[in-house]
């Protein structure tokens, strides 16, 4: 029994003096060995979840863009080109008897040149207002080619026997129609892009 006591600890003292000779205990071993597999786990970790935010954060603002274009586009169409495309629409290819007094007045004065385009005092008015509150949604120049258009009609003033009871103008077709094309051309833009962008949006 003595003998094995002695035995046990001469053993204990061995593995122990071979650890201290060694310097590595049980401890320190598993540091050397996990802390770099950790170490490489967390900064994966870390990368990924950097890139799922990132990403996110891209989506949530390419949204933002969209949603705000989209609202833009809506007002630009519903406060400018639709309005001005209607009224502008009917003054220059619609015609009714108003109109067809209304020309017949102009070249019986002898005034000539083709001024098909005929506004009514109210129509001109509404079409100064929408110019005027929206035409920053327009092109800088040819916002300012329509106004001096707008501000400057061949009018004629109410003609009771021939029951034209307000005052109409006229406006030269070299002048009105490149502003009408312009007008068309970007209300027609604006419409393919607006349902481009409720179709991406669904």
């Amino acid at each position: 029994m003595i003998e094995w006591l002695l035995s046990l600890t001469n053993s204990t003292v061995t593995t122990t003096g071979l650890q201290q000779s060694n310097g590595i205990s049980l401890t320190d071993w598993l540091t050397i060995v996990l802390l770099p597999w950790v170490t490489l786990l967390s900064a994966i970790v870390m990368t990924i979840v950097t890139i799922v935010l990132a990403r996110y954060a891209y989506v949530t603002i390419e949204e933002g863009k969209k949603n705000r274009r989209k609202d833009t586009v809506e007002r630009m169409l519903e406060n400018l080109y639709s309005p001005l495309y209607e009224i502008l629409r009917r003054a220059r290819y619609e015609t009714d008897k108003f109109k067809l007094m209304v020309i017949a007045e102009w070249n019986k004065e002898g005034r000539g040149g083709p001024r098909d385009c005929v506004l009514s005092e109210e129509q001109l008015a509404r079409v100064r207002e929408v110019v005027e509150r929206f035409g920053h949604y327009m092109d800088p120049v040819e916002q300012a080619l329509l106004t001096k258009v707008l501000a400057n009609p061949n009018s004629i003033g109410a003609i009771s026997g021939d029951r034209l009871t307000q005052p109409w103008h006229l406006f030269l077709n070299a002048e009105i129609d490149p502003r009408f094309d312009y007008i068309k051309k970007t209300r027609d833009t604006l419409r393919k892009e607006l349902d481009e962008l409720i179709r991406v949006s669904r």
